[in-house]
C-alpha cells in the first residue's frame, strides 16, 4: 500500500513519536580511552542525553550524543554530528525509512537548540 504524506504532516508524525525525548536530562561528558583498532588514544568532548541522568550516566546508557567539535572519532565536515542509540528508534526508523536522518536533524534543532550536519546509528 503507497500513501502520500505532505512533509509537514510527516514533521507532525515525527514530532509525535519523539515526544518521549524532548526533555532528556543532559551532561557534558569527554571520553579519553584507549581505542585498539586505531592503536591509539582517543579523546572526545560531547554532550549526552539520558532518560535519568542518575540511572544512565555511570553505564553510559545515552539515548542522543552530540559532538561540536571533530576529536578523535568525527572529521571537521561531519561536525557537528548527533549520534543516537538504534535501541531506542528502531520502530521510529522503520515508520519514516529514509526520512529519519532528516527528520532527527530537525526535531534536534527545534528541541534542543543545535544544528545538526551528520546523523550516525550506533
Amino acid at each position: 500500500m503507497k500513501f502520500d504524506i505532505k512533509k509537514q504532516q510527516l514533521n507532525n508524525i515525527f514530532d509525535s513519536l519523539m515526544k518521549e525525548y524532548e526533555n532528556l536530562d543532559f551532561t557534558d561528558k569527554s571520553y579519553d580511552y584507549w581505542d585498539s583498532l586505531k592503536g591509539r588514544y582517543v579523546d572526545d568532548d560531547v554532550i549526552n542525553y539520558y532518560e535519568d541522568i542518575n540511572e544512565d550516566y555511570e553505564y553510559d546508557n545515552w539515548i542522543f550524543q552530540y559532538q561540536m567539535k571533530p576529536g578523535d572519532s568525527a572529521t571537521k565536515y561531519e561536525v557537528p554530528i548527533l549520534r543516537y542509540s538504534s535501541y531506542f528508534f528502531q520502530n521510529i526508523e522503520s515508520m519514516v525509512q529514509d526520512h529519519f536522518s532528516d527528520l532527527l536533524k530537525e526535531w534536534f534543532k527545534k528541541k534542543y537548540g543545535y544544528y545538526v550536519n551528520k546523523v550516525q546509528k550506533y
